[in-house]
């Protein structure tokens, strides 16, 4: 199990992995690299220019011609002009439609890929979250592990519960409080830790742990008696349950 020193390691990782998504910054280069890749808008662009162009040489240009043509009625040459100039907005009209067109597909493309970038700068904000809880956790365990060690019994100088257990597995001798004495400090040391910290989703494991030190220790308990101990409803009523069998 990793310990708080490197779930904090771990978090500040993420942590720094999640500011470094700029969404402004990403469609910024996005937009430049689209536009890299696929002269995007170029060829409209240049037509349009030139259609502008040729709308406004038109009128003198047609006017010169008709100076020295069979067209002699100023009405009949304005008529004309107006005809020609007509299509050349219908050339501007129709490009800039499909300008308009490729900008709503461009604008959907860029969507579709801005979500799909938001949507992974969000995972990794929750995972650095996720993992501040984690080595919020950790902590916790750690505190109480450290007053598991420090569980004297109300005697002075004696060994914590972990400390015992590892002294009787070595096959050591050391005078201490009783095995039942420890088991109930280790009891009180929970309820003192849930008291102070929300370690509510961990009361199954700190459950099994007192279990599996007990039976180190050769003693028999009563698991429901164990739960209620710790401060839990065991739907048998108000009584108290009996501990040691």
């Amino acid at each position: 199990m990793a310990t708080a020193a490197e779930r904090l390691k771990q978090y500040e990782d993420l942590f720094q992995k999640s500011q470094g998504y700029d969404t402004t910054k990403y469609q910024q280069d996005f937009e430049k690299a689209y536009n890299e890749a696929a002269n995007y808008n170029k060829d409209l662009i240049e037509q349009k220019a030139g259609y502008i162009s040729q709308a406004q040489a038109l009128p003198s240009q047609l006017r010169e011609q008709y100076y020295s043509s069979p067209i002699r009625n100023p009405l009949a040459q304005e008529a004309l002009i107006d005809t020609r100039r007509g299509a050349l907005t219908g050339d501007i009209s129709r490009v800039v439609d499909l300008l308009q067109a490729r900008g709503a597909r461009y604008q959907d493309v860029l969507g579709k890929h801005l979500s799909a970038y938001e949507s992974e700068a969000q995972r990794a904000a929750t995972a650095a979250e996720n993992e501040w809880r984690t080595y919020q956790d950790a902590i916790q365990q750690e505190q109480f592990n450290a007053q598991m060690r420090k569980s004297s019994g109300g005697g002075g100088g004696t060994s914590g519960f972990a400390d015992l257990i590892a002294e009787i597995l070595k096959g050591e001798k050391k005078e201490t409080v009783t095995p039942q004495q420890q088991v109930l400090n280790a009891i009180d040391r929970v309820k003192s830790l849930r008291g102070a910290s929300n370690i509510e989703n961990k009361m199954n494991q700190y459950h099994q742990e007192i279990m599996n030190q007990a039976r180190q220790l050769n003693l028999s308990i009563d698991p429901t008696a164990l739960w209620q101990r710790l401060g839990n409803e065991v739907g048998r009523g108000p009584q108290t349950l009996i501990l040691f069998r």
